[in-house]
C-alpha cells in the first residue's frame, strides 16, 4: 500500500530536522555534554603582565587589578537537568548542542548541511514528480475528473465514495500541479482537466450537463427554439418563477438570445452555444464507444 502523500511530506521534514541535529548533538554527547564553548589559539605562552597580545584581531592585555563580584545576596543553586521544567529541558536538548559545535566545525557543517537541504529537494521533487501509480487515490480522482469535466465537489465526493476533506486534500495538490483547474458555477466550484482544451462556454455547458434538473432545462431550449417563458413553465410543469431563476442563471453566460414579440419574450440558443453542446455530446459518445471496444 502506497504511503499517504501527506506522510510522505512529514517524513521528509523529519529527516530533514535530524540530518542538521543528529551530528551537533553526537558531538556534544562524545564530548560528556559540557558547553565548552569556541577553541581559540594556544598562545597562552605569549600573555605576559601588561604586555597586550593580538590574538585573531582581538588585542588581549593581562592586568593585575583584582575583581570582585558584586554580592545581591541572591543563593545559587546548582540543580540537576532532570529538575527542570519540561520547557526549560527542551531549551536546553535543542540549544546546548548548537552553542557546543566549534567556530572551524560550524562552517564545514552549514556547507555539508546546505548540500544535504539542497539535495532532499531534489529528490524529494523527483519522487514526487514521478507518475503515479494507477492505483492510487489521486490518480483515480484526476481519471474521473477527465472523464466527467464540471462535476461538483460534492459529486466527486460521492462517485469516488470519499469524504469532502480528503478529496478536497487532493484536488488541491492537483490544482497545485497543474493538472487541474476550477471555476466557479453559480456558488460552487467545478473542476477541469487542464491537458484537455475547454472553451469557457463549453466549461458552463459541461457544469449544466451535470446537474439534472439543468440539463433538463438546457435541453428544452435545445429543442424548442424561441419559447417562452410561459411555455417553459409548462412543458417543464414548473413554475414560471423557476423559470425565471434559470433564465437568470443562464443569462450570466451568454448561452441565449432573446426576442420580443409582443407582449411575449422568446428564448433562443445562440449558434455558438448549440456547436459547443454537440460537441460534448459527440465526445461523450465517442469516449463510451472506445470504452466499450
Amino acid at each position: 500500500m502506497k504511503m499517504d502523500e501527506r506522510a510522505l511530506d512529514a517524513v521528509i521534514v523529519i529527516i530533514l530536522i535530524l540530518a542538521l541535529f543528529i551530528p551537533a548533538a553526537t558531538l556534544f554527547f562524545l564530548d560528556g555534554g559540557e558547553i565548552k564553548g569556541f577553541e581559540t589559539p594556544n598562545k597562552s605562552s605569549e600573555l605576559k603582565l601588561n604586555q597586550p597580545v593580538t590574538i585573531d584581531g582581538l588585542t588581549i592585555e593581562i592586568i593585575s587589578e583584582k575583581i570582585e563580584p558584586i554580592d545581591d545576596g541572591t543563593e545559587i543553586i546548582q540543580i540537576e537537568f532532570w529538575q527542570l521544567t519540561p520547557r526549560q529541558m527542551i531549551i536546553q536538548i535543542i540549544t546546548y548542542p548548537m552553542a557546543y559545535i566549534p567556530l572551524s566545525t560550524g562552517k564545514l557543517l552549514s556547507y555539508i548541511y546546505l548540500a544535504s537541504g539542497l539535495a532532499f529537494v531534489i529528490l524529494y521533487y523527483k519522487i514526487s514528480g514521478k507518475k503515479r501509480s494507477p492505483d492510487s487515490r489521486r490518480e483515480q480522482i484526476y481519471q474521473y475528473i477527465g472523464k466527467n469535466p464540471g462535476k461538483s465537489l460534492q459529486q466527486i465526493a460521492d462517485a469516488m465514495q470519499l469524504s469532502r476533506s480528503s478529496l478536497k486534500y487532493h484536488l488541491n495538490r492537483l490544482q497545485d500541479s497543474d493538472e487541474i483547474h476550477q471555476k466557479m458555477h453559480g456558488e460552487y466550484p467545478r473542476y477541469f482537466p487542464s491537458h484537455k482544451g475547454i472553451s469557457d462556454k463549453e466549461k458552463v455547458l459541461f457544469s449544466l450537463i451535470s446537474e439534472e434538473k439543468d440539463h433538463l432545462f438546457f435541453q428544452t431550449l435545445l429543442t424548442h427554439p424561441g419559447i417562452t417563458r410561459k411555455k417553459l413553465a409548462a412543458t417543464l410543469e414548473i413554475s414560471e418563477a423557476t423559470v425565471s431563476w434559470h433564465l437568470s442563471r443562464l443569462e450570466n453566460y451568454e448561452l441565449f438570445t432573446t426576442e420580443k414579440i409582443g407582449r411575449e419574450v422568446q428564448y433562443t440558443l445562440t449558434p455558438e452555444t448549440v456547436a459547443a453542446y454537440h460537441k460534448i455530446v459527440t465526445e461523450e459518445l465517442t469516449e463510451q464507444d472506445a470504452a466499450q471496444t
